[in-house]
């Protein structure tokens, strides 16, 4: 829930930069309305931006010499390399110090999209010092109103950026009265996602805008939390995975958005039979369910991550052979208490891939975690560990799970054993030396010796 404060104050913000952008309109000089523009979406930023960070414009340079044309805003970070001012704010800008790179417009057209185009494709052409690790800077194209109504203004800006649908220029787009689009890349830059915010009261996608620029700023404390509320609602507006060569279209992602809203309110036939519909093979939609499977599973929501999973296997026969997706549901199951299905799971793993120890783990663990001290289980699970340790004798899990039921079977000198050499493996587990105290107990009442504390000095093993 956002703070109204920040909420109330950001909105009155919002309110005067399209006021004073109304009233800029009655200036005759197309150079200094679009001046006074640039200035005064800067002035909103001034307000929020981190300590560190500070606006300007003028030139992106390299240390080889290179240099893109003006830019109308940037943020940098001075910390990083101080940049050549000439005035307060305008100057020469090292690429190493930049974060956010700006084209404002007062009205978009095509013409303008192109423009700002070859500008960011200059900037990103210039050169990085040496094992600088720095990410390139966002490149932000906003306007203050548009010429477009057949279509949005993100299919516009494709058809102009040869490299849209691979390595697109522009990172995010704010029309005011249209919306926010912003665009998000996995860590290997394969899958590319455009999301869409549409313009609703007092012009909130100003605010959305705004707000996600300052928390890529400071990460770790997050602005957004104070401004903007959480059912703010946002749709796919592209979807691109180069490495499966999947790309959903602007005439599809319709399919896509309507599918995803009834599969997260509980309607997952129709879901999934709409959601088809946004994808041209069944190859490609069911690689599409499955990474979407595995990202929720990443996200531990398992009960989601399964529902997703389990219908791509329906969907693709070639997946009824792969241990590895067996053993993510498998996973699934386990994390959410169904222990059963979860063996069964591992078990059809185990069929496919018989050699694998961390199957073999998985499958052992859940076997003795329901044996409720059943001899035939035990014993089962036993073997699933010993198979493990045969292959490793010094896996930690194994030796502890193996432990474990070995006190169950009431072998309790091998119980011994197998917890001193975990022991030996990590000596700093304090659990592993009350386990030890545990079973030295249990083997002197085995041999009829007084009861009592461990003979065996804790310091010996440290």
């Amino acid at each position: 829930m956002a703070h109204k404060i920040y909420t109330g104050r950001l909105t009155n913000d919002i309110r005067n930069l399209i006021q004073t952008s109304n009233e800029i309109e009655k200036i005759r000089h197309l150079g200094l309305r679009g001046g006074f523009r640039e200035t005064s979406l800067g002035k909103i930023f001034k307000n929020y931006l981190p300590i560190g960070y500070e606006l300007g414009s003028g030139e992106v340079i390299d240390s080889e010499n290179n240099t893109s044309r003006e830019t109308d805003l940037l943020i940098y970070n001075k910390s990083l390399i101080p940049p050549i001012l000439f005035s307060i704010d305008e100057g020469c800008f090292p690429i190493e110090s930049c974060h956010y790179i700006f084209e404002i417009k007062s009205t978009s057209n095509a013409n303008e999209i192109q423009t700002s185009i070859q500008k960011f494709n200059e900037i990103r052409n210039l050169k990085y010092t040496p094992n600088n690790k720095k990410t390139q800077p966002i490149c932000v194209y906003f306007a203050y109103a548009t010429d477009i109504t057949e279509i949005s203004e993100l299919e516009r800006y494709s058809r102009y950026d040869k490299n849209f649908w691979t390595n697109p220029v522009i990172d995010v787009i704010c029309i005011i009265g249209k919306g926010y689009w912003y665009c998000q890349r996995d860590q290997n830059q394969q899958r590319i996602i455009w999301y869409f915010n549409k313009s609703e009261k007092d012009n909130y996608e100003v605010g959305l805008f705004l707000s996600g620029i300052i928390n890529t700023l400071s990460s770790v404390n997050q602005f957004g939390y104070y401004t903007i509320d959480n059912d703010i609602k946002r749709e796919i507006a592209a979807y691109i995975d180069i490495k499966k060569e999947l790309i959903i279209t602007f005439d599809k992602i319709k399919f896509l958005n309507s599918g995803l809203y009834h599969i997260q309110n509980g309607n997952f036939t129709c879901g999934f039979v709409t959601l088809s519909k946004a994808i041209e093979t069944k190859e490609k939609y069911s690689a599409f369910l499955l990474d979407e499977g595995y990202s929720l599973f990443n996200k531990k929501l398992y009960k989601e991550a399964l529902l997703w999973i389990l219908e791509a296997i329906s969907n693709e026969d070639t997946y009824q052979n792969s241990y590895l997706i067996y053993h993510r549901i498998g996973l699934c199951y386990d994390n959410l208490g169904d222990v059963e299905n979860a063996i069964y799971s591992f078990e059809l793993a185990l069929k496919i891939n018989p050699g694998d120890t961390n199957i073999k783990y998985c499958l052992g663990y859940c076997i003795f975690k329901i044996s409720n001290q059943d001899t035939a289980l035990l014993e089962e699970s036993l073997n699933l560990m010993n198979s493990i340790l045969d292959f490793n004798p010094y896996d930690e899990e194994a030796l502890r799970i193996r432990f474990m039921i070995k006190v169950q079977l009431n072998d309790q000198y091998g119980a011994k054993i197998d917890i001193l050499k975990a022991i030996s493996i990590n000596p700093n587990n304090y659990e592993y030396f009350k386990s030890l105290q545990i079973v030295e107990h249990n083997i002197r009442i085995i041999e009829g010796l007084p009861s009592g504390e461990s003979l065996i000095k804790l310091t010996k093993f440290l």
